[in-house]
């Protein structure tokens, strides 16, 4: 029985991981990769497994970085059944499908260009008829029940509280007359959010593969972030400025959703209007409703109605309403995607309000290497949007205190009990600094058995 790693070794996209049994090859996540162009190009790459002998898949949560190559198996062979929980699996097809439609317009826009040049044209990484494919291979399961999901392997998925239907999943395999019990973290939610409940914790098993992807720090009290931005607004609406907010559709949105409502309640937004400008963060914020179930529960009781709903929020779904905020004047609050500024509406609305010395634009997510969101962390004030230079005079605020990932000490604590049970480490879904880090602290802790992932070689069990 061995681990094979297929991704997010070393990085934080592309999660990917094979387990072969003697009985059984399963995939744990088959995630896409992010963020800079050499990671990207990854994603075209045939994978070092035949993707016709995988008997399940097993996946964690709809993040990109954990589905979004899901249909491109699909494309090159995948045909087993697809395990996850019933709002990862509506989500999934959400998330899916938007990227679909991304990729279908990337393709075109590049086959454009090489015919210009001469060259042939390019196919997207997937259609739409590859999501379809995905989505009807899915087996939606609950929380913390056992089923079957490859000969030799049962699987229970526990809350994992990063976003909505995420779960970290607790592998049993029998081979050869033993048991083996192993754990994939998948991401593992930050304990202090507003929205979900804090992760269920694992306290035993034989090999554990954790994320890392804030090994090396905390994350700012959630606290300080809400307070930082009620002042943002506050200066906002003094100067009439124009609040960008730069949002993953899935997660932060429904957070800051929840703390704007409160401010609105209390009277800190006056009369300050607030557009939710992406139409995935509004079909994602719908499933949220629809969960509440899996809501924290003094959010889902503190409210016999709508949760995220209050009346300044005004819905943008379609671009005729997007365009209308080009000439809007006056303070207003928009949320909008993509979360690292890779694209989607959220580059229009910098290029129509990004040169005003009164607009703020606020990060409130991970940036990953080679976005526009990242650059712009890192002190870039010229940018392009849409080949359209840039002077990025607005005011950038960074909040690290809204993460949906738990950050160092979280990570400690959830991992606490396997570790004091001898139960063996291996760090994934992490740069090189923070998994180290983590690794670090561990040592220091008594744990004396970590290992890295690592795609060159498989980790045998």
């Amino acid at each position: 029985m061995h681990l094979q790693f297929l991704g997010a070794a070393g990085t934080v996209t592309g999660s990917c991981t094979l387990l072969e049994t003697d009985q059984a090859r399963l995939l744990i996540d088959a995630g896409m990769f992010q963020g800079a162009s050499v990671l990207e190009r990854r994603n075209h790459r045939i994978p070092r497994v035949r993707l016709r002998d995988i008997d399940a898949v097993v996946l964690t949560h709809a993040h990109l970085d954990h589905c979004g190559r899901l249909p491109a198996f699909v494309r090159r062979g995948l045909a087993a059944p697809i395990w996850t929980t019933a709002a990862s699996a509506d989500l999934m097809r959400l998330i899916l499908t938007d990227a679909a439609n991304i990729q279908a317009e990337d393709a075109r826009r590049e086959s454009r260009h090489n015919l210009r040049a001469g060259r042939p044209p390019v196919q997207p990484l997937f259609t739409m008829r590859d999501v379809h494919h995905v989505c009807r291979a899915v087996q939606r399961v609950a929380y913390r029940e056992r089923i079957r999901v490859a000969p030799g392997i049962d699987a229970t998925f526990h809350d994992a509280g990063h976003i909505l239907g995420s779960a970290w999943v607790e592998l049993l395999v029998h081979e050869r007359g033993k048991q083996h019990r192993l754990i994939f973290s998948g991401d593992v939610g930050n304990p202090d959010q507003i929205v979900l409940p804090e992760p269920e914790r694992p306290t035993r098993g034989d090999v554990a593969v954790v994320e890392s992807t804030y090994g090396d720090r905390d994350h700012r009290p959630e606290a300080e972030s809400v307070a930082e931005l009620a002042s943002i607004i506050e200066t906002a609406r003094d100067n009439g400025g124009m609040v960008l907010i730069p949002s993953f559709a899935v997660g932060r949105t429904q957070t800051l959703l929840v703390y704007l409502r409160r401010f609105y309640e209390d009277g800190r937004l006056a009369d300050i209007p607030v557009f939710l400008d992406s139409p995935m963060a509004i079909e994602a914020t719908e499933l949220y409703e629809r969960y509440r179930n899996l809501l924290r529960p003094e959010l889902r009781d503190g409210h016999s109605g709508r949760i995220f709903d209050f009346p300044a929020l005004d819905i943008l779904s379609s671009p005729e309403d997007s365009r209308q905020l080009n000439d809007f004047d006056g303070p207003a609050i928009v949320i909008a995607g993509a979360g690292m500024m890779n694209g989607g509406r959220i580059m229009h609305h910098v290029r129509h309000h990004g040169w005003k010395p009164t607009t703020h634009l606020v990060i409130v997510g991970f940036q990953a290497e080679g976005t526009i969101g990242r650059a712009i962390v890192d002190g870039a004030r010229s940018i392009k949007v849409h080949g359209t230079p840039i002077r990025l005079r607005a005011q950038v605020h960074t909040l690290g205190g809204f993460s949906a990932h738990a950050g160092q000490s979280a990570l400690l604590a959830w991992t606490s009990d396997l570790r004091a049970s001898g139960t063996r480490i291996i760090l994934n879904h992490g740069e090189p600094d923070p998994r180290e880090k983590l690794a670090e602290k561990m040592r220091a802790e008594g744990t004396s058995e970590i290992l890295f992932a690592n795609e060159t070689e498989p980790v045998m069990l």
